[in-house]
């Protein structure tokens, strides 16, 4: 007897999902019909806020959202009543579909049924013409045959007999053109019919043969209108920040509006939505982390590919740096041994750093990338959005700023002979900059497409705005001489003499940042000496690198001259690598 008990309180639903009870509220077409109200975008991945307004009775309730899309995940579930109530429990159900829920679909159904009949009537007409057509040849026929007799009779006068002749062949003319007509248009309309077929048939293919419902059972406190939510987890949605940069020169101020770029394939179209841009990624972190053996190793080709690593993380932009950082790491533990390894590694001696092709400012550089700095960084989008699914790109605005900009030009003459114009801002927006293609425009006017590195409050960015065509510059090498072999050394000495003139054909005078270089040894056998310059610039001398600012009046051409020799042995001939 007790067992029979228990295996019937088993087998009863508990109280929130049975018939009896709780007052139903559907989430069909209507005023009740549940829409979304809320979408956090993450990098991969999308929380979406549903919502329903139910009239709530006093005590206990139950409401049904459906259709809701297939991917939705239990674990990402949740439901809450904002106000007046609290939720009891929650139930996600699988539903298989016996009629197309796209609207598209639908469409597509109504227009193939207007062409089939469209067609079926110019099939009728076309038979018409045919039957009109063979009414003529007949008539054509019969006359002709009677023709020479009725006319030797003289029981038809020539005049009646080309009458008839013309009526027939105006007949015959206006059925073959109506007929040739209604060809065309029967063929316009079977590939149109073609086509509505085969976009049919892709969105029936799309569109999924299941959704999921999701009952929500709550207790209200009071009768009356009441808001019920869930939130769940979608897949198939990326998003990625761009940016457009405009320039005033007049003001020297760059104004930068920052862009979301949406893409979603979820299954539901986001309409007039509050939306919210964020870099975190929450599910990777929910996770409680768990400390594992940390093994020590002398191997050396996991050495050789920590260098391969840390060479990559020092040259690759943040966000190819963040992709392959989550490829890479399965754990967190994982990412923080490959943490120490780097750190192990800069104590090393630059010799014993160079010989696996590394150095201490690579691996700093490295270190840098792996810290995502713009992880905790969300954009709460002004107004609403509309976001369908389907393939295409949707882009919102993230903000809008204007930031005084310092201007400057620079040349690289033996790279080029145009002078670059530049703009260094502090993000002084008010918001992070992340990684991004720019689009770059100076007075109005587009110049062209760069890039962006991410930069925080106050940070500095530098924007290229392309070449300037009032500023010119050239370098040309104005003599190459070679004496040796020195006294007690058998090598010669070559020396080279440049000239770079800037000239400035702007009505305003300018300054010009003129970069150039002078080679480096990593050799005893070749010496490097600078031999001075009109204009005595910096040099860097790891790298040779030599910057001269210089003050051009306008209509001012400026002339500066530099030289450096190269002392190497005799009989060898020096080149550049």
């Amino acid at each position: 007897m007790l067992i029979a008990v228990l295996l019937s309180s088993l087998l009863v639903a508990p109280a929130w999902l049975q018939a009896e009870g709780p007052v139903e509220h559907s989430s069909g077409a209507g005023a009740d019909a549940s829409r979304i109200t809320d979408v956090v975008v993450f990098p991969n991945h999308a929380e979406v806020t549903r919502e329903i307004v139910v009239d709530a009775v006093a005590g206990e309730n139950r409401v049904l959202f459906s259709p809701l899309v297939p991917g939705l995940g239990p674990q990402s579930l949740r439901a809450s009543v904002p106000t007046g109530g609290r939720v009891t429990g929650t139930e996600l159900r699988t539903v298989h579909l016996t009629s197309s829920l796209s609207e598209e679909i639908a469409q597509r159904d109504a227009e193939i049924r207007a062409l089939e009949d469209e067609l079926a009537s110019n099939t009728q007409a076309l038979a018409r013409r045919g039957e009109e057509a063979a009414l003529y040849k007949s008539i054509k026929e019969r006359f002709l045959g009677d023709a020479s007799r009725e006319l030797a009779e003289g029981a038809v006068s020539v005049d009646a007999w080309k009458d008839v002749l013309g009526f027939v062949r105006d007949g015959l003319s206006e059925t073959d053109e109506a007929s040739t007509e209604v060809k065309l248009r029967m063929r316009g309309l079977d590939e149109l019919l073609t086509t509505r077929r085969a976009e049919r048939s892709d969105l029936a293919g799309r569109q999924p043969k299941q959704m999921k419902e999701v009952a929500v059972a709550f207790i209200a406190e009071r009768a009356g209108p009441m808001s019920v939510q869930i939130h769940y987890i979608v897949d198939a949605v990326i998003w990625q920040p761009s940016y457009d940069v405009h320039l005033d020169r007049a003001s020297r101020e760059v104004g930068i509006v920052g862009y979301g770029q949406i893409s979603q394939w979820t299954g539901e179209a986001w309409t007039d939505v509050r939306l919210t841009l964020a870099m975190s990624r929450p599910d990777a972190e929910l996770s409680l982390p768990a400390l594992t053996p940390m093994v020590a190793s002398l191997d050396a080709a996991e050495m050789q590919q920590l260098a391969k690593d840390v060479t990559f993380l020092s040259r690759s932009a943040r966000g190819q740096a963040r992709e392959w950082s989550e490829q890479r790491f399965g754990r967190r533990q994982d990412r923080e041994t490959f943490r120490r390894n780097l750190e192990q590694l800069a104590r090393n001696s630059q010799q014993a750093l160079a010989k696996l092709g590394l150095s201490r400012e690579l691996i700093e550089d490295a270190l840098d990338a792996l810290v995502d700095r713009f992880a905790g960084v969300r954009y709460a989008v002004e107004g609403r959005e509309t976001i369908p699914y389907g393939t295409s790109s949707h882009k919102v605005v993230t903000f809008q700023a204007s930031v005084p900009a310092e201007l400057k030009f620079v040349a690289t003459p033996a790279l080029g002979d145009t002078v670059m114009l530049l703009g260094e801002v502090l993000n002084t927006t008010g918001y992070p900059v992340l990684d991004g293609p720019v689009s770059l425009f100076v007075d109005g006017s587009y110049v062209g497409i760069s890039a962006v590195q991410g930069a925080a409050q106050n940070e500095r960015m530098v924007f290229g705005f392309g070449p300037d065509d009032a500023l010119v510059v050239q370098r040309r090498l104005l003599s190459r001489e070679t004496k040796g072999p020195e006294a007690f050394r058998m090598s010669q000495v070559i020396s080279y003499h440049y000239e770079i003139t800037v000239e400035n054909f702007d009505d305003l005078p300018v300054e010009v940042e003129v970069g150039d270089q002078i080679p480096v040894s990593t050799t005893d056998d070749i010496q490097i000496t600078f031999l001075g310059s009109t204009i005595q610039p910096g040099i860097e001398t790891k790298t040779g690198v030599l910057r001269w600012p210089i003050q051009v009046a306008a209509g001012q051409r400026l002339t500066l001259e530099y030289a450096f020799s190269v002392e190497c042995p005799v009989e060898k001939e020096v080149h550049w690598k």
